[in-house]
């Protein structure tokens, strides 16, 4: 398998690779960071029983036999141990949810992936109806290889992949209004990817490389791109 089919792997369940499957240092160190977390996770789950529950709970049933009325306490510490039971389970089903526009970005570009294999480029008389249509005025003067609109974290997103210096590179152009979640110049990443956030004619941008001086140098160069009337 090759990098990415084995950190979905490892993801989906970290026993199922034997570590001398991963001659790659960082999915070695992906496998022990998930193991501690599914040992802590299941210490979480364990319930500490109190010694004597089993002769307790032998008691009141026979109790109960002769008073159909139901013990309040054995009932409440029933009731409270389901409830643990019930919210351990729910922690552990539930999904992490990213809490920022960059792990949201990230996100997305893993879920389009074939899109940075895009081999085609829009014309320019796509690229002008495009613009118009996001209300956008500067011409992003380089060859766009993927275009269409997306959801970032519930947001309708422009998402892009343009080719710079050879390279694939990423772009999700967000509506005016979500400029106060912006954060503009700082940065995200993960094993593969690296992003950051900007400004772009007033508008929220969210850049995503696979070399941190390719990143760089488009932002720099995103900067520059004169301004001019749709």
């Amino acid at each position: 398998m090759d990098k990415l089919s084995l950190r979905r792997a490892l993801y989906t369940d970290p026993t199922s690779i034997s570590p001398d499957a991963l001659a790659d240092t960082e999915l070695q160190e992906l496998q022990q960071q998930l193991l501690r977390q599914d040992e802590q996770l299941r210490q979480l789950l364990q319930l500490d029983v109190p010694a004597g529950l089993a002769d307790k709970v032998l008691f009141h049933q026979r109790l109960a036999k002769k008073n159909p009325r139901p013990n309040r306490w054995y009932w409440s510490f029933a009731s409270a141990a389901s409830v643990a039971l019930l919210c351990s389970y729910l922690l552990w089903q539930a999904p992490v949810r990213p809490t920022d526009l960059g792990e949201h970005a990230l996100r997305h570009v893993y879920h389009e992936l074939a899109s940075l294999q895009a081999a085609g480029t829009m014309s320019s008389q796509e690229l002008t109806r495009l613009w118009s249509a996001e209300g956008l005025t500067t011409a992003l003067d380089l060859p766009v290889r993927y275009a269409r609109h997306c959801e970032i974290d519930g947001i309708r997103s422009l998402h892009l992949v343009v080719e710079y210096q050879g390279q694939a590179v990423t772009l999700f152009i967000l509506p005016a209004a979500e400029q106060p979640r912006l954060n503009p110049g700082s940065q995200f990443a993960d094993s593969r990817f690296i992003g950051q956030q900007q400004q772009w004619q007033q508008r929220p941008v969210l850049i995503v490389a696979e070399q941190p001086a390719l990143l760089q140098q488009f932002s720099a160069e995103l900067n520059k791109m004169p301004s001019r009337n749709s």
